[in-house]
């Protein structure tokens, strides 16, 4: 077997083409013992072994760099939602049945930091289940009629408490999500009043109900 000028002693003509990893041919480069394909294979592995060395520090600089170029992802990802929705649809299927609680608890985060929102959410929901359409009040809506009624419950008149969207003449009585038709409701007069009318539910009560708030 003929040998190549200046090569060692176990190195022939044939281990310039020949990758010593695979077999399959390659440049006639003294320099390289394995093929292109091989070299970037060993590439990856080596790149690998070290991120998994080196887990925290990667997710860190990855978290700074998403930070640092939050429009990018955003428009990348949006591209690749509307190309491929279902993508992210059985994605986030799959994550929401490993991680129930996360979802759970994220949910009630958001709630929490977002009340007239969920609010807002809610009530459409309610509207397209009961009546087949949408409702129209939004958060800065009702945010105005807080502030026409004072910040009290349109029934007991009583102030500082927590208030609710009552819809006047109510949903299941054909009553619309339109802004006139919605209340703000202290909890107690609201979950009382449920879905009966002011008339009715003043008759069963027997007594109006900003005298038995008093």
């Amino acid at each position: 077997m003929e040998r190549t000028e200046g090569a060692g002693p176990t190195q022939t003509m044939e281990d310039d083409v020949i990758c010593l990893m695979c077999g399959g041919p390659k440049k006639a480069d003294k320099r390289a013992k394995f093929c292109v394909a091989c070299r970037k294979a060993i590439a990856r592995r080596r790149s690998q072994r070290w991120k998994e060395a080196h887990r925290e520090r990667v997710l860190a600089e990855n978290r700074a760099y998403a930070a640092a170029h939050k429009p990018i992802f955003r428009e990348r990802k949006r591209r690749l939602r509307k190309a491929k929705p279902e993508l992210f649809s059985r994605g986030y299927r799959r994550h929401r049945e490993r991680h129930p609680e996360y979802h759970r608890e994220r949910m009630r985060q958001w709630r929490a930091d977002n009340p007239l929102k969920s609010r807002e959410y809610a009530n459409r929901r309610r509207d397209r289940r009961l009546a087949g359409g949408g409702i129209t009040i939004t958060a800065k809506q009702w945010t105005d009629l807080l502030a026409v009624y004072g910040h009290r419950c349109a029934y007991c008149a009583r102030a500082g408490v927590p208030l609710d969207m009552d819809h006047i003449e109510p949903y299941a009585l054909g009553g619309s999500g339109d802004v006139t038709n919605i209340a703000p409701a202290c909890r107690q007069c609201n979950t009382s009043k449920h879905h009966r009318t002011i008339v009715v539910w003043l008759r069963r009560c027997g007594l109006p109900a900003w005298e038995r708030a008093a």
